[in-house]
């Protein structure tokens, strides 16, 4: 059975007999390693990786990875707040095929 969801420009077809997964709540998992371990901004990267490096992240139904490894990619040196550390995040983990 494929139910399809209508779109602003577009129709998206989801089969649930499909073995692609979906997970959206992982920055939430984000946030809740931030809130565990304390974290307040503004904050240095250094600081932050001291703080929840080591914690595991959900980022998918069956998958965890290192908040070290998940923040990796990311070029900043600081971030004044939660918004522009997750805009760094977002960015150093954004994959373009052009």
């Amino acid at each position: 059975m494929i139910n399809t969801l209508t779109g602003a420009n577009e129709n998206i077809e989801i089969n649930p007999d499909s073995k692609i997964q979906f997970y959206m709540a992982g920055m939430h998992h984000v946030v809740k390693a931030f809130e565990a371990a304390g974290v307040t901004f503004p904050i240095s990267k250094a600081d932050l990786l001291a703080k929840v490096g080591d914690a595991d992240i959900q980022v998918d139904y069956a998958s965890t990875i290192k908040f070290s490894d998940l923040s990796k990619n990311i070029k900043q040196d600081a971030f004044v707040n939660k918004a522009q550390f997750f805009n760094a995040l977002g960015g150093s983990n954004t994959v373009f095929n052009f």
